[in-house]
């Protein structure tokens, strides 16, 4: 019988990219880019950079561990309604340009090769860095509320911090992390730094697999 660990790896490989919410953009990009290089990604070598234009957003991305000039390439996305999908749209240009470039396909195919297993290895590594991709990170943030609500932050632990809203929300989720919010200080903007708890928050609604969350964050 399969482990559920085992279960998730091989929903991983199997599902369609377009039916599965945890393979995005980003995802399948550092995936991508560890086959050229024949090895995991470090921290660093991939970087994203957001720029807030007016009400919307634009990110770029680097990957330093391509080789020749591809590593001193930034790709700009689309200008999009927050930061995340901004991210997810600079690296779905730049995924594209990579698999468009035949030396760095040719350089992912002989990677598949290595190891035991005629290719299992590095199908394996791509399912399991899929899957700790979806823990990682909130790319399958679906956004509940276009506007701004407030609220007022009840824990924060530094890094991170759980709020409830002014106003009742009502949502499926709502029952779920015991009916708190999640906020994340890179989702704040400003100085988070200066965060405290009973401080009052305007932020947007987002929901994930995990509940309820907070993002575009800024202190009141």
């Amino acid at each position: 019988m399969m482990t559920a660990e085992e279960r998730a790896a091989k929903r991983a490989r199997t599902v369609d990219p377009a039916e599965n919410p945890a393979i995005t953009p980003k995802t399948e990009l550092n995936s991508l880019c560890m086959r050229i290089v024949g090895r995991f990604m470090k921290k660093g070598e991939t970087v994203y950079i957001c720029n807030k234009i007016n009400s919307q957003y634009q990110a770029t991305v680097q990957i330093h561990c391509l080789p020749n000039e591809w590593g001193q390439r930034a790709w700009a996305g689309h200008l999009c309604v927050n930061k995340q999908k901004a991210e997810q749209s600079a690296a779905e240009i730049a995924l594209k340009d990579i698999k468009d470039d035949p030396t760095l396909q040719e350089l992912a195919a002989s990677s598949k090769g290595k190891g035991k297993g005629k290719g299992n290895y590095w199908s394996g590594m791509q399912a399991m860095w899929e899957m700790m991709s979806s823990w990682w990170w909130s790319d399958a943030r679906e956004q509940i509320i276009e506007e701004h609500i407030e609220g007022e932050m009840v824990e924060w632990k530094g890094h991170y911090g759980w709020m409830k809203t002014d106003h009742p929300i009502e949502h499926d989720a709502k029952t779920m992390r015991g009916g708190k919010i999640y906020i994340n200080k890179r989702d704040i903007e400003g100085n988070p730094e200066t965060v405290a708890e009973g401080q009052k928050v305007k932020f947007k609604l987002y929901v994930d697999s995990s509940g309820l969350g907070a993002e575009d964050a800024s202190l009141v």
